[in-house]
């Protein structure tokens, strides 16, 4: 995701489905000369931390960097929502309202 001059990479799995970090937020600054550009490790925290998966979605919506679905270590769909505030590293679990219908499993 990219809010302003800064990159952020999270998560993920690598092709023999080892997990990565789950707290490990990669941040780089993107404008300014390139021999700048250095990818700076910083750690999350919170509550509810997304469990590892691969294929996950990201959006920025009002600052907060919201990450959707994934494929879990075991195959299943992750079909929920997490909010990552990059001011403080937090993150929070977005939840729906009651009863409403999750997207369809893919």
């Amino acid at each position: 995701a990219l809010i302003d001059d800064h990159l952020f990479l999270f998560g993920g799995m690598n092709k023999s489905r080892f997990r990565l970090p789950r707290s490990e937020i990669w941040v780089m600054k993107w404008r300014g000369p390139e021999r700048e550009r250095k990818w700076e490790k910083r750690l999350a925290g919170g509550r509810s931390i997304p469990p590892p998966c691969a294929g996950a979605r990201c959006v920025v919506i009002k600052g907060i960097i919201c990450s959707y679905g994934g494929e879990k270590e075991d195959g299943a769909c992750l079909r929920e929502v997490y909010g990552l505030d990059p001011k403080i590293m937090n993150w929070m679990k977005i939840t729906t309202l009651a009863g409403e219908k999750k997207p369809w499993k893919r």
